[in-house]
Parts: structure tokens; C-alpha cells; sequence
């Protein structure tokens, strides 16, 4: 099981099988859901049986895509 929120608190309880997202606040460039799809796709297309295996890679893989995101809106 994986718990996608935006809310920690939400899956406080199985820490290991959440991934955290931000808030989305109307931004139409906010594809952060869209961006999962693929990690997530690959997850059932493997048949991983366990999910908190591949959980952190899959937030390391999403905060590198926020991080490249600021630094690209950052940049004049």
C-alpha cells in the first residue's frame, strides 16, 4: 500500500509506505501527481511485492525533479 498526501500527520502510522506532496494551490505547472505516474506504474508493472523498499527512491526521484523545478524558476 502507498499513501499519497500532502499531509504527514494523514499516514503517521505507516510512515514507510507514505510519499509525501505539497500542497496543490491551483498552480496549473503543478504536476507533481502526474510526475508519480511513472514510478508508480513501474512499481505494479514489476509486481514489487513490497513498496517500502522502493518508496525513498521514489521521493529522492521526486525531490530532484522539485529541486531542478525552483532552481529553473529561480534562474532569469
Amino acid at each position: 500500500m502507498i499513501i499519497i498526501d500532502n499531509v504527514a500527520e494523514n499516514y503517521k502510522l505507516q510512515k514507510e509506505n507514505g510519499i509525501n506532496i505539497k500542497n496543490f494551490e491551483g498552480d496549473e505547472d503543478d504536476t507533481e501527481l502526474y510526475d508519480l505516474i511513472p514510478d508508480l506504474k513501474d512499481l505494479v508493472i514489476n509486481k514489487v511485492e513490497d513498496v517500502r523498499l522502493k518508496i525513498p527512491e521514489i521521493i529522492l526521484k521526486m525531490n530532484n525533479r522539485n529541486k531542478v523545478r525552483s532552481q529553473i524558476r529561480q534562474d532569469p
